[in-house]
């Protein structure tokens, strides 16, 4: 047996996973090498292996990059190196290229969560066709194609997580037993190495979960009078002090924090007579559980009473990501051109980055039908961790692009170490994941009480399918390079580039991943995560940050020849809409913008050396003399 699954069966699996893997990578592999499916994020990704691989090849410090922000180089500390998928790339074979490396760390990813998904289910409904259905929700989720061809790191994370989860259980039932602590140990290793902030939000659920098993939560009447009115009515005083604060112009720490806190507070009340119970079975009595309070209550005063001078350490950028990165409800029963069903309907909704949080209309049955059934004890504790999952996913009710409500649960900015996923609905992992459990178990329980529903479990596999089916053919990466990057690609010399500021974050994409094929410095680069005030610390100069409409052109040029820049490039295309980014479509810059940026640089230099549909080129050799 295989983690406690029949051979047949694990086998049986493994080969339906693999088949389904290679239907949806077929474009890229009958073109194995040459082709990759990946979105405007992957240049980052090809840009970070192939940095890495030529550090370690030349014996430097992997973690520093002195290829970007030229001259002084930035270190990669805050960045996701995801360094298990990093060192599978290096001992690939040379001759699959960049494209054939990445495709097989796509298909690994699939092929991996395909056998740790089903053996997750299958611990728990001992069942082939409802284990195989639960692989299917959670493996071959929207979600999990949009991080393959998008976001590595959490690709990657996927079948570790259902994997971490496996040893977590495992040690559940056997805490003494020195297997079951080694396996777990392995498995949080492997989540960490893929993506430190997945181990992070893991450790937050087990958190939870310990804690609910530990005061026996399932025992409180949650919907009691009492409990009732606690709930209610701290969700509306939520709602008045989230109103009272927009309108009071108040800090954006304090309307995305402060209304969750009441609810909380709700809940400790409603928690603490059990609470209180098992405390006083372990001897702890009331002493400690008032001492576990004091951190929540400094909070509350710390933020209530927080100085307006300290307002300025706080980056109001992080909670304006929330809002950015937050999915629409719409997403999660409509579908969207990630889907190929899509192709077939009159309306479907656009794609970009974080929302492919699709459950669909099977899904929403099964909810509704759990709703109003009496669940079996397994059936009902997975259901609540779905449903918990689903609400720190969706933390701001956004619907149509409006920001209908923050709800109580907006866990992110007040749990310690939260805050730095800036993505609430990347906890939907976790909601799929135990999502794909609870249906196994429910349609085990249906198939064996019914024993005519035998082929119930087909049919909803193949219905699952088909509305999951990703749309590949609409993501392929553009691997298109501008003739000028090639020839600096033959030179066997360094020689720097000065990219002109006029590009977003989409276009700086392709920036890096230009890089990886002319092999020269730039004067920018991607540091994920880093804090915006700290910029002036890893580059030579804020003016790279900037505008050039802000700055003089003395300011420029003198910063060009000072550090050695050899060419200019500004960029004649930019995307303006998420979408439109995310599926790498751009359109040339105004012409009234590119007239003065063109006027700019013709004071201190000569015609462009190169021009074509995205890129304008200068050479500062040709720089006038007129500078001192």
């Amino acid at each position: 047996m295989f983690f406690d699954v029949p051979k047949s069966h694990f086998f049986a699996n493994l080969a339906i996973t693999i088949i389904f893997t290679l239907f949806i990578f077929y474009p890229a592999l009958s073109s194995f090498g040459h082709v990759l499916i990946g979105t405007e994020d992957m240049g980052f990704f090809l840009w970070l292996f192939w940095h890495t691989e030529n550090s370690l090849q030349n014996g430097q410090n992997p973690i520093y990059a002195s290829e970007i922000f030229y001259p002084n180089g930035a270190y990669l500390t805050t960045t996701s190196i995801t360094p298990l998928q990093t060192l599978l790339y290096i001992t690939l074979p040379e001759s699959w290229g960049p494209f054939g490396k990445v495709t097989f760390l796509q298909i690994l990813s699939y092929i991996l969560g395909g056998i740790f998904s089903f053996a997750l289910a299958y611990r728990f409904s001992h069942s082939f066709v409802p284990s195989l259905i639960a692989s299917v929700i959670f493996n071959f989720s929207i979600y999990h194609f949009e991080k393959v061809i998008h976001h590595l790191n959490y690709s990657i994370a996927f079948p570790f997580l259902a994997l971490f989860f496996i040893c977590y259980f495992k040690f559940l039932e056997e805490p003494r037993k020195k297997q079951s602590i080694i396996l777990l140990s392995i498995a949080i290793l492997l989540l960490t190495l893929s993506e430190a902030t997945v181990m992070i939000m893991a450790t937050f659920i087990v958190f939870i979960d310990i804690l609910c098993r530990y005061a026996k939560i399932s025992k409180i009447e949650f919907f009691s009078p009492k409990n009732f009115l606690l709930l209610s009515g701290s969700t509306l005083l939520c709602l008045f002090i989230q109103i009272l604060l927009f309108f009071q112009d108040a800090p954006l720490y304090l309307i995305y924090t402060c209304p969750s806190l009441p609810f909380l507070l709700a809940c400790i009340i409603i928690f603490s007579p059990r609470l209180l119970i098992e405390l006083e079975r372990t001897n702890y009595f009331f002493t400690n559980f008032f001492v576990s309070l004091l951190p929540f209550f400094a909070y509350l005063i710390i933020l209530l009473f927080h100085s307006n001078n300290s307002t300025n350490n706080i980056d109001p950028g992080t909670f304006l990501s929330y809002i950015k990165y937050s999915s629409g409800l719409e997403y999660l029963f409509l579908p969207s051109n990630f889907q190929q069903i899509s192709s077939f309907l009159p309306i479907s909704l656009p794609v970009h980055s974080e929302i492919g949080t699709y459950l669909g209309i099977i899904s929403l049955l099964f909810i509704i039908f759990s709703l109003f059934s009496k669940l079996e004890k397994e059936e009902y504790y997975f259901r609540n961790l779905f449903f918990f999952c689903m609400l720190i996913s969706y933390p701001i009710l956004i619907i149509l692009d409006t920001i209908i409500y923050i709800i109580p649960f907006f866990v992110q900015p007040i749990f310690p170490l939260l805050g730095v996923l800036r993505v609430p609905s990347r906890f939907i992992m976790f909601a799929l994941l135990f999502f794909s459990i609870f249906l196994a178990l429910i349609i085990k329980r249906i198939t064996m009480e019914k024993p005519i529903w035998k082929f119930f479990g087909i049919i909803i596999l193949c219905l699952l399918l088909i509305e999951r089916w990703p749309a590949t053919t609409l993501f392929i990466f553009d691997s298109s390079i501008p003739e000028f990057y090639q020839q600096l690609a033959s030179l066997q010399y360094l020689t720097p580039i000065y990219l002109y500021p006029n590009f977003n974050y989409y276009i700086l994409n392709r920036e890096v991943y230009y890089q990886t094929i002319h092999n020269m410095p730039i004067s920018y680069g991607i540091l994920s995560r880093f804090p915006k005030s700290n910029n002036s610390q890893i580059v030579l100069s804020d003016v790279v940050f900037h505008e050039l409409n802000n700055v003089s052109a003395f300011s420029m040029a003198n910063l060009i020849k000072s550090n050695g820049y050899d060419y200019i490039v500004v960029q004649k295309t930019t995307c303006n809409m998420t979408h439109e980014c995310f599926m790498q479509l751009s359109h040339p810059i105004n012409e009234t913008v590119l007239s003065k940026i063109k006027a700019k640089l013709l004071i201190y230099f000569d015609n462009p050396i190169y021009e074509d549909n995205s890129i304008l080129v200068y050479q500062t050799k040709t720089m006038n003399r007129n500078i001192n």
